[in-house]
């Protein structure tokens, strides 16, 4: 799954943020349905969010500011579309 190879590759205390209309306790059903232990994670943290990626008002409320890096990735199934915004801690700071 997808966040288990981003905590094989983030530093600790990075944190992988959820931003998509799936209300976050279906969201962390489809996950864990999924295969995703979601306790089990050491180096990342789950962050959701719920809003639309395309609508600006929606995006302008994330802190952006605070993050040290930013990727974005939209990941499409028919149960769960997902917009996922990655907040990764830099290593040695």
């Amino acid at each position: 799954m997808f966040s288990q190879v981003l905590e094989a590759l983030l530093a600790p205390g990075s944190e992988l943020w959820m931003f998509n209309e799936v209300p976050e306790k279906e969201r962390e059903k489809k996950l864990t349905d999924g295969g995703l232990d979601i306790h089990g994670l050491e180096n990342i943290t789950l962050v959701h969010r719920e809003g639309n990626a395309v609508i600006k008002r929606h995006l302008e409320n994330l802190p952006l500011e605070t993050f040290d890096s930013v990727s974005c990735i939209t990941l499409f199934s028919v149960s769960l579309s997902l917009t996922v915004i990655l907040k990764v801690t830099a290593c040695g700071s």
